[in-house]
């Protein structure tokens, strides 16, 4: 997970997601929007932080074991959307999660 000033970025955003997240801030911060002098600064910065977050995006999901990590993570999803919902398979789920995603998985038996 990368953090950016107006973005957060994780193992399962998606280019579509982080768009939502910059046309709503950008509708916020926009310099046509609102008169305050901060607005323009803020949306040049929005829109610098945008690009950064996108650039890392394309790396993190281009390199070859966050690939390999996100297979296994639809196959696992996969097995959990049909019918073999089982406790290994949670727990593996979780897993992945704390592990990759960095979530604590305390209270998970």
């Amino acid at each position: 997970m990368k953090q950016f000033k107006y973005f957060t970025v994780t193992a399962v955003t998606t280019p579509e997601d982080l768009k939502k997240q910059y046309f709503s801030l950008a509708q916020k911060y926009h310099p046509d929007a609102k008169t305050e002098l901060s607005c323009k600064e803020k949306f040049q910065e929005l829109s610098e932080e945008y690009r950064q977050a996108l650039e890392y995006l394309k790396k993190q999901s281009s390199a070859p074991e966050n690939s390999e990590k996100l297979q296994a993570i639809d196959t696992l999803l996969e097995e959990f959307i049909t019918e073999n919902i089982t406790r290994p398979v949670v727990r593996k789920l979780v897993d992945f999660a704390s592990q990759w995603l960095d979530i604590d998985k305390s209270g998970v038996s």
